[in-house]
C-alpha cells in the first residue's frame, strides 16, 4: 500500500511539471507583459459570413503609431452593436497570443444601422511602449442583444488583422528629394488607395496649364444615385523620378462641418497662391512637371463616423505645368480682342475655338455654348466666343466671361461699316424668354416684363443649332435660381452696385409724396425708364387724374 502511494504522489509531481512546463511553452513575454495563447479558434468563434466585414484602413503601419482607424460595413437589414472596448493579439512563432489591455472607458454601445458602413479609432493603452514589429489583429463583438435578450443576428467575433513595420527606416533618406528649395517625402498612397471603380470621376478642366497659371479648376462627375460629398481639403503631388511625392501643406486644412454635396456633376477651384496658411508653395509657380490633387469623396450621413456602402473614397486628377494656351493672362486660352488679326477669317476663328455663326444658317464649334453654359451652372468661371459673318461683309465679335458671380460682356465692331470699338460692359443675370438668351440686369425674364424693361445683350438662341437649344434649356434652370432670391433688378454704375426691391420703392415714394403734402396716396404702377431709373405712377386725394414720378436707385 506504501508503494501504491509513493508511486501516485511520484506521477502527481511529475504531472504538475509538465503541466507549468506546457504553460510557460504556451507563454510570451513581451517587453515586461505575459502574452498568453489566444482563447479563439480562427475557423470557428469568428463569423466568416459576408454578413459584415471588419478591417482596418491601412494593411500596414508604421511602428510609432498610436492608433488605428477599423472599418464595419453592415450588409445585412439588422441593426447591431458594438463597445469600444477591443481585444488585441499578436501573432508569434505561428500562434496569435493575447495582449492583455487595460480598459480605459466604459464600454458604451456603438449602433451599426443596416446597410451601413461606421469608422472607428482604436487606442491601446500599453504606456510607455510602442508595439514591435510584427503580425497583428484587433478583435470586436457585435450583437443585436435589447433589454438582455439576443434576436436573429446574436452574438459574433470578428477580427481584423494589420502589421506593424519600421516604415520610416525601411525608405532609404535618399527618397526624398529637393524640389523648389522645398524637400518632399515620397507620397504615402498606393494605386489600390484609390477608388477606379467608375463611380465617381475627377478631373481637371484641362490637361496642360502654364507655369503662370495660379488656379486650376476641378471637375466631380456623380455616376452613381447616391447623393455624395467632400470638402475643401486638398491634397497635391508632383511626379518625379517616376515616383509621386507630397508637397507639404504647413497644416491640413479643418474640413470639419464643411461638406459640399453633388448628385450628377460639381467643380471647384484649387488655389495655391493664396492659401498663405496651408501651403509652403503660395509665392512660387509650379515648375514644369506632372501633378496631381487628390481629394476624398464620402457618403456621411453625419459627423459620427457612420458612413453608407459607398463610404469614404480618394481619387486624384492629373494635370501638367507645361507650354499652354491656358496662362495667368489667358486663363481660357483666347487671345484678347485687341490682338486679333483686322483680317480675321473665318478660317482663323474656327481655329481659334471661336463659335462661328455665319448669316444664312452655317455654324461651327457651337459646342462651346453648351460648355459655357454647363461650366456657368457649376459656378466656375468660363468664357465664351461668338462670331458672326454678316452677308453685307460685317464681322461681329461678341465675347461674355463668367467670373465671380457676373457676366463681362464685350462687342467688338471695328470690323463693321459702323465702327464704334470695342465696348464693355457688366451683367448680374442670364436669362431666357425661351428661345434667345440674354444678358441681362433683371433675375428673370417674368420680371422684365411686367416692369417693361429691356432685355440686355442678345447672346443666341434655339436657331444656332442642338447645342444652343440645350444650353437655351439649361438657362431656364440657372434663371430658376436667380427666382429664389428676392432681387428683380440689379445694375451697377460708377462701380456702385444697385438693387431694386418694389416694396422699399413703394414705402420710399409714398414718404417723399406725404411730405410734399399729398393725400391718400395710392401706387398704381410701376415700369422701368432707364438704367437704374423707374417710372412710379401715383394717384392722391389732391390729384386723382394721377401723375408719374422717377424713381432713381442711385439717388
Amino acid at each position: 500500500m506504501k508503494k501504491i502511494v509513493v508511486i501516485f504522489i511520484i506521477v502527481y509531481i511529475i504531472c504538475i511539471s509538465l503541466f507549468q512546463v506546457f504553460a510557460e511553452q504556451n507563454t510570451i513575454m513581451l517587453y515586461d507583459m505575459k502574452l498568453t495563447l489566444s482563447k479563439y479558434n480562427n475557423e470557428v468563434d469568428f463569423d466568416k459570413s459576408d454578413d459584415v466585414a471588419f478591417y482596418t484602413e491601412h494593411d500596414m503601419y508604421d511602428k510609432e503609431v498610436k492608433e488605428i482607424k477599423y472599418i464595419f460595413e453592415n450588409h445585412t437589414n439588422m441593426k447591431v452593436s458594438y463597445g469600444h472596448d477591443a481585444e488585441l493579439e499578436m501573432f508569434v512563432n505561428g500562434q496569435w497570443y493575447e495582449i492583455n489591455l487595460k480598459r480605459g472607458i466604459d464600454d458604451v454601445a456603438m449602433i451599426l444601422n443596416s446597410n451601413t458602413k461606421r469608422e472607428d479609432v482604436f487606442q491601446w493603452n500599453i504606456e510607455g511602449y510602442d508595439l514591435p514589429e510584427g503580425k497583428y489583429r484587433i478583435i470586436k463583438q457585435l450583437s443585436d442583444r435589447t433589454y438582455g435578450k439576443l434576436g436573429v443576428f446574436g452574438e459574433r467575433k470578428y477580427c481584423a488583422e494589420f502589421e506593424i513595420s519600421n516604415t520610416k527606416n525601411a525608405e532609404s533618406d535618399t527618397n526624398t528629394v529637393m524640389w523648389c528649395n522645398i524637400e518632399l517625402q515620397p507620397s504615402k498612397y498606393n494605386e489600390t488607395d484609390f477608388d477606379k471603380s467608375g463611380s465617381v470621376v475627377f478631373q481637371t478642366e484641362h490637361n496642360v496649364y502654364a507655369e503662370d497659371i495660379e488656379e486650376i479648376t476641378y471637375i466631380f462627375k456623380n455616376q452613381t444615385a447616391k447623393e455624395l460629398k467632400y470638402g475643401y481639403d486638398t491634397e497635391v503631388e508632383v511626379f518625379i523620378n517616376e515616383k509621386w511625392y507630397e508637397i507639404p501643406r504647413r497644416h491640413d486644412r479643418d474640413d470639419a462641418g464643411i461638406s459640399l454635396n453633388f448628385n450628377k456633376k460639381r467643380a471647384g477651384i484649387f488655389r495655391w497662391s493664396v492659401a498663405a496658411t496651408d501651403w509652403d508653395i503660395r509665392e512660387i509657380d509650379l515648375p514644369k512637371g506632372k501633378y496631381r490633387l487628390i481629394k476624398q469623396v464620402s457618403d456621411s450621413d453625419n459627423s459620427y463616423g457612420e458612413y453608407g456602402f459607398f463610404g469614404k473614397r480618394k481619387y486624384y486628377a492629373e494635370f501638367e505645368i507645361g507650354k499652354s494656351i491656358y496662362t495667368k493672362y489667358s486663363p481660357y486660352g483666347y487671345e484678347k480682342l485687341q490682338r486679333l488679326p483686322k483680317e480675321y477669317t473665318k478660317k482663323i476663328a474656327i481655329k481659334n475655338d471661336d463659335v462661328v455663326l455665319i448669316e444664312g444658317g452655317e455654324t461651327e464649334n457651337t459646342e462651346n455654348i453648351k460648355k459655357f453654359i454647363e461650366n456657368v451652372d457649376l459656378g466656375i468661371p468660363a468664357f465664351l466666343r461668338m462670331t458672326r459673318y454678316l452677308k453685307n461683309g460685317d464681322i461681329l465679335i461678341t465675347e461674355v466671361e463668367y467670373t465671380k458671380g457676373k457676366y463681362i460682356y464685350r462687342y467688338d465692331s471695328t470690323r463693321t461699316q459702323k465702327d464704334i470699338g470695342i465696348i464693355k460692359k457688366e451683367y448680374p443675370y442670364m436669362i431666357t424668354d425661351g428661345n434667345n438668351v440674354y444678358l441681362s440686369n433683371w433675375s428673370n425674364w417674368e420680371y422684365k416684363q411686367k416692369y417693361q424693361g429691356e432685355a440686355g445683350e442678345h447672346l443666341f438662341s434655339k436657331a444656332n443649332g442642338e447645342c444652343a437649344m440645350y444650353a437655351v434649356e439649361e438657362v431656364k434652370h440657372i434663371m430658376e435660381k436667380y427666382s429664389q432670391g428676392s432681387t428683380v433688378y440689379r445694375i451697377k454704375i460708377k462701380d456702385q452696385e444697385y438693387y431694386f426691391s418694389e416694396q422699399t420703392a413703394i414705402e420710399q415714394v409714398l414718404k417723399l409724396e406725404k411730405r410734399k403734402g399729398h393725400i391718400n396716396i395710392e401706387i398704381t404702377d410701376i415700369i422701368w425708364h432707364d438704367n437704374g431709373e423707374f417710372l412710379i405712377k401715383v394717384v392722391s386725394e389732391d390729384r386723382k387724374e394721377g401723375y408719374t414720378t422717377v424713381y432713381k436707385l442711385y439717388e
